[in-house]
């Protein structure tokens, strides 16, 4: 599993270990490893139509369409995370300015939380200080809400899911935290496509994906051989 900013420069990751390695080497993008993850063990099984947004450490989209999911010509489609949402903005890991995933994220969240303590904190201390100090992090929480609600809203106006799911801590510490990145959502979204879409918390996680991404690798591969020995050309 690999985030988008190891998959740069001309490399493939994949082909790269597997030549050191003399090991056959897959890599999936950890957002479409977590959207197989979700249909193989969580909410999404049975489902063929579905997204998944993940908003954890950086901000990504899996989209399962008819049953296949859509990976893209080299497999980085859904990096919804690199739109440029402010000009000005600080530097993203991927080497622009102003990316909706350094804004939008829990760790953008806890980073903002950080400036207001003092030293660092992750994502678990974040969450913790905005319940017990709400007067200083209100803004930084409201701010945070709203460039995640612009996200989802995208999803929904670009891909007219039936189903989202959202992958991310901040959203998830509170029944009222999501009720209001709900209640920004409709500000930003199409009404007919918003009225076909539940959103809905995701129930898997990364180590979940890595695995089902494995079983999706092997999978494809037997696919093939599957497909001839129903047609009885296999040998």
């Amino acid at each position: 599993m690999v985030g988008a900013h190891l998959a740069r420069d001309g490399q493939s990751l994949a082909t790269d270990l597997s030549l050191r390695l003399g090991l056959r080497c897959v890599a999936l993008q950890e957002s479409h490893a977590l959207c197989v993850g979700e249909r193989m063990y969580g909410a999404a099984r049975g489902m063929d139509d579905f997204a998944m947004l993940d908003v954890s450490t950086g901000l990504g989209l899996g989209i399962f369409s008819g049953g296949r999911l859509l990976t893209g010509n080299s497999g980085l489609a859904g990096e919804l995370g690199h739109i440029t949402v402010e000009r000005a903005g600080i530097r993203c890991g991927c080497g622009n300015q102003g990316c909706l995933e350094t804004v939008a994220t829990d760790s953008a969240f806890a980073r903002e939380i950080s400036q207001i303590l003092g030293p660092p904190v992750g994502i678990t201390e974040a969450i913790e200080t905005m319940r017990i100090r709400p007067a200083d992090t209100n803004e930084v929480v409201e701010r945070t809400i709203d460039y995640l609600a612009i996200a989802v809203a995208a999803v929904i106006n670009v891909f007219n899911p039936s189903t989202l799911f959202l992958h991310g801590m901040l959203a998830g510490s509170d029944p009222a935290v999501f009720d209001r990145v709900l209640d920004e959502v409709k500000k930003r979204t199409l009404k007919p496509s918003l009225a076909d879409c539940r959103i809905l918390q995701s129930q898997g996680n990364k180590r979940l994906g890595a695995a089902a991404g494995i079983i999706l690798a092997l999978t494809d591969d037997l696919a093939p051989s599957m497909a001839s020995f129903e047609s009885g050309s296999l040998k």
